[in-house]
């Protein structure tokens, strides 16, 4: 995401970084969820036909990237807060708006400052601080961390029936961690 690495990883795990030294990539500010929210953007074009599941996510990308403090003079990072905060579909967000109503004077449609200052800390605290009940009462509604992981192996389709020990090590390690 935004961080900018300084040395080669040593991890055998897939690492993206946007934050590239090169200006191929034009957001240096995108959040760890604005890269997801891309990612899926450029599989629906590609392979689902661009019928736009992609923005289902879009809500939570705005929720990720405000709460990361990203740089919001970003036209991309803007765009994906407007119509996000536009368009509210995650329930557990919705309600954790209603529930600041009283310091937000449209839950339907948050300001950045309305999720910067009474929502984001919220999610961080019941994460960080929260008793297991409660971490556990957020799990399902896949918030920042508590996100299911996607594995994702970029293989050219030429060469998608072949064997390909990565791939093999990518479902070896999925399975290990538990996903189906």
């Amino acid at each position: 995401d935004h961080h900018i690495i300084n040395h080669p990883s040593n991890y055998e795990n897939c690492i993206i970084v946007n934050n590239q030294k090169g200006a191929s990539y034009h957001n240096k500010s995108l959040s760890g969820a604005g890269v997801v929210y891309k990612v899926l953007q450029a599989y629906d074009e590609k392979y689902n036909g661009k019928k736009g599941f992609y923005k289902e996510f879009e809500d939570l990308a705005a929720l990720g990237i405000v709460a990361d403090a990203m740089d919001i003079r970003n036209l991309d990072n803007n765009a994906i807060i407007y119509n996000g905060f536009s368009n509210i579909q995650n329930e557990m967000f919705k309600g954790l708006l209603e529930q600041q109503k009283f310091s937000i004077k449209k839950p339907d449609n948050p300001t950045k400052l309305d999720v910067m200052f009474y929502i984001a800390p919220l999610i961080n605290a019941t994460i960080r601080s929260g008793t297991d009940e409660e971490k556990l009462a957020i799990k399902p509604f896949c918030f920042l961390t508590q996100k299911p992981i996607i594995y994702l192996a970029n293989v050219m389709e030429d060469n998608i029936n072949e064997q390909n020990d990565y791939v093999d090590k990518i479902i070896e390690y999925a399975t290990k961690e538990g996903s189906t």
